[in-house]
């Protein structure tokens, strides 16, 4: 992510929508990691930044499909 620190003005959105995604994935990765809190807290939180996460990620594929 470091390498894409100044990103051309055209790919300033996608760069934007990237860092959301990056920082879900880092926020979930250190639940994952250092699960804390109860049963019930834990499985609610991780529920919640699943969904995000798949929301953000859904939302980058539509807005720049792979070109094929």
């Amino acid at each position: 992510m470091e390498t894409l620190i100044n990103p051309p003005t055209k790919h300033k959105d996608a760069y934007e929508s990237l860092m959301k995604i990056y920082n879900s994935y880092n926020e979930f990765e250190g639940m994952v990691e250092s699960p804390n809190g109860s049963l019930t807290g834990y499985n609610q939180k991780f529920s919640t930044l699943d969904s995000s996460l798949s929301s953000q990620l859904n939302e980058f594929r539509t807005r720049y499909p792979i070109a094929k």
